[in-house]
């Protein structure tokens, strides 16, 4: 990628021309004021610095790039790297929504349009479909046979020989569940590459077709080299004439059971892959930071923190197609698959699912598996166990082409075997659940509960061996917000996540839903919390005592306007207040304190400043974010960003026409708060298209702390405006 290129991937809108390169906000830290250049160093290597002091591979990791992607095409330091292909994967109307680029030597990367004209190289919730989607459907509508090859070359290839041919992005093991529904009675080839990642992905594609499509077939073809391809054996001499021969004599896939245990002498059966052959990818998320597809997931915490409940939540927005709480958009709906020893379907489940906005024809709860005799008989049935059972659970996978499992708990149906205390056991039985997900492209995620531990590090607190969490990419935690004194507030972190950038935490309290008869899930935005702080020690007595006398001088210091960290941690000691670092964290945490950095490296000074109101009374544990703040001042025209999702965008997805049944909660959650915050604003409109009553006359200036009155339409700057003298001061 060229500077430009990066520049516009990380700035997202936000990059401003400085000199010879740009300047934007780093990804890598909460960054209000732009600390990030990116420029062109010598021989086309692009230099990216962050000037707060953020490592460079920080930046990278949060920026979703490679350090691939530093080196424009020019100057790759293996060769000339050069364009060979562009293949474009297109809707049903031949809408362009995102394209293959294959490059030399042998690489691919994919890009979607951006609305300038040009690319950004990072798919994020774009629709995926198969390769050459309009020619497939219309093959399908004819009856003719369609080719399921492995790569768009091949496809292009076998599309100028006659054939109807089609594939999916990122090569094998990528074809996705909802994929299946394209083929929906039509009659299918499937041509392998001839190694054993095309074997497995041809097996694959197969078993997920399998009782969707009329006929599947998996094509062998005779003579093919080792790695080879259909183009290669085209190229060798084979025609279309024979291929079609081929298809017609090769015998109907069915579903294979394994009896027991294999011998092979040669090693290409020992399941070794050169990683030669394995194109580079990035991770595909049901919900980005979080929840991985193809992935292990862990969500835990004590009981009575409502883990069940947010775990139907986010299943019923999967089975809608609903955003996620942060705001991230699903590509559609899926089936969620529910294995549930706790909890009643009829008087539990399906309430909370309901009270959810679920589409319950989406879901399937897969209660128990057959017991049989010698002979075959079924005498009884028993509840599914891992491993014994994970055959069945692959195959319930693929025939509803589930994109999420919820297992709750996961030591309810470790099999008898299975010591969950015990390492090696927990890794035996949990690395083929692993390996399922990987295969069928869902994401697992299995709910437990912590020990009695107290005080260690969360990723040790889990119930159970480490072995758990050593299986999963991505573990959640559930737990108290210890900042609450309400007691109802909760929060989800992330204790682990090895497969992306960290992820802010989201607070959330459990309200009835009176129809339904249960609790739902609401959820109140972003929290400062980590896992570890949220599993400390609870405060004492005497711990709590000292935050209420730390708030008080924090307040008298602030009241009359921005004051330096320095000068608000001297006034505490000054007042004889010996407390540590972390409780005037947690204090001005509680207290809604903004902070804005000033300045860059050791230089830099944080200028503290007190809300205009009390943020929230936490009468039900529903903070107000700063961006909502904005929201009430100063309307929805200013795009004002907090973590992730805006408040405008939350708030102006209620009227979008993409917004399925069920959305909204975490809009009418902040909604709530906002009224709750300023009992003078009113939102006119049902769709919040315009902007609300102002709701204070007067308003401190960050920088200068002069009171302005009234406040007015200038400068977007922190969770206020600047003053007149400020803005014309350049600040």
């Amino acid at each position: 990628m060229t500077a430009d290129e990066v520049a516009a991937h990380i700035g997202q809108g936000r990059e401003r021309r400085s000199g010879s390169g740009w300047s934007m906000p780093c990804p890598a830290h909460d960054d209000s004021t732009p600390s990030l250049s990116v420029s062109e160093g010598r021989e086309g290597r692009v230099v990216i610095i962050c000037h707060a002091g953020c490592a460079l591979e920080a930046v990278l990791v949060a920026a979703n790039l490679g350090w691939n992607d530093l080196f424009s095409e020019a100057s790759k330091p293996n060769g000339r790297a050069e364009i060979v292909g562009t293949y474009d994967y297109v809707d049903e109307d031949g809408h362009l929504l995102f394209q293959v680029v294959r490059y030399a030597p042998k690489t691919f990367r994919q890009r979607r349009p951006d609305s300038a004209g040009g690319w950004t190289w990072k798919l994020d919730n774009v629709r995926r479909v198969p390769y050459r989607l309009p020619e497939l459907l219309a093959g399908v509508k004819a009856g003719r046979w369609i080719v399921v090859a492995e790569g768009e070359k091949d496809v292009d290839r076998l599309i100028r020989e006659g054939f109807v041919a089609t594939t999916n992005a990122g090569g094998a093991t990528k074809f996705l569940p909802e994929f299946a529904d394209y083929f929906t009675g039509a009659k299918v080839a499937i041509l392998p590459d001839n190694d054993g990642p095309g074997r497995t992905h041809g097996e694959q594609v197969a078993s997920m077709l399998h009782g969707v499509a009329d006929e599947v077939r998996v094509v062998t073809l005779p003579g093919l080299g080792e790695h080879g391809d259909v183009s290669d054996w085209l190229n060798a001499g084979g025609s279309a004439d024979e291929l079609k021969r081929l298809i017609l004599a090769a015998p109907t896939w069915e579903p294979q059971e394994l009896v027991g245990d294999a011998t092979h002498d040669e090693l290409s059966d020992l399941g070794v892959v050169c990683l030669a052959d394995i194109a580079p990818e990035r991770v595909d998320w049901l919900w980005p930071g979080r929840i991985p597809r193809g992935k292990l997931v862990i969500l835990e915490g004590d009981p009575k923190v409502g883990k069940s409940t947010l775990a139907l939540d986010l299943a019923a927005r999967v089975t809608t197609g609903s955003p996620m709480p942060d705001g991230a958009w699903l590509p559609g709906p899926g089936t969620v698959i529910v294995m549930t020893a706790e909890d009643g379907l009829a008087d539990t489940v399906r309430p909370r699912l309901d009270a959810a906005g679920a589409d319950p024809a989406r879901v399937h709860a897969w209660e128990s598996v057959p017991v049989l005799d010698d002979a075959g008989n079924t005498t009884g049935v028993r509840p599914p166990s891992i491993p014994q059972d994970l055959d069945a659970l692959e195959r319930l996978i693929v025939r509803h082409r589930a994109v999420l499992v919820v297992v709750d708990v996961l030591s309810a149906y470790l099999g008898a075997g299975v010591d969950g205390h015990r390492d090696q056991d927990v890794r035996r039985a949990l690395m083929p659940l692993a390996k399922l997900a990987e295969r069928t492209g869902a994401a697992i995620v299995v709910i437990r509960h912590l020990n009695k531990s107290g005080g260690s590090h969360a990723m040790y607190r889990g119930g159970g061996s480490i072995g758990i969490a050593g299986a999963a990419r991505s573990i959640l935690l559930c737990a108290p917000d210890p900042d609450d004194e309400s007691e109802t507030r909760r929060v989800l972190a992330v204790t682990g996540c090895n497969i992306a950038a960290p992820v802010p935490a989201l607070a959330y309290h459990l309200a009835p839903a009176v129809e339904h008869d249960c609790a739902r899930v609401m959820w109140d935005g972003t929290s400062e919390h980590t896992s570890d702080t949220l599993l400390a020690a609870p405060l004492d007595d005497d711990e709590r005592s000292d935050r209420h006398a730390v708030a008080e001088v924090i307040g008298e210091v602030l009241a009359d306007g921005p004051r330096s960290r320095e000068d608000v941690v001297k006034a505490i000691r000054a007042a004889g207040l010996t407390v540590s670092e972390k409780t005037i964290q947690r204090t001005c945490r509680v207290l809604g304190v903004a902070r804005k950095r000033i300045g860059f490296g050791s230089g830099a000074t944080f200028v503290l400043t007190l809300p205009e109101r009390a943020m929230v009374d936490n009468v039900d544990g529903a903070p107000v974010t700063q961006s909502a703040v904005h929201y009430v001042q100063n309307g929805p025209d200013q795009d004002y960003r907090d973590g992730t999702t805006s408040i405008v965008d939350m708030l102006d997805t209620r009227s979008d026409p993409r917004r399925p049944e069920g959305a909204g909660m975490m809009q009418d959650a902040a909604i709530a708060a906002l009224m709750r915050a300023f009992p003078g604003a009113e939102l006119l409109d049902e769709d919040h298209a315009d902007a609300a009553e102002p709701i204070a006359d007067s308003y401190h200036c960050p920088y200068c702390g002069a009171l302005v009155t009234p406040a007015p339409p200038s400068v977007e700057h922190g969770w206020g405006t600047v003053c007149r003298a400020c803005s014309e001061a350049g600040r």
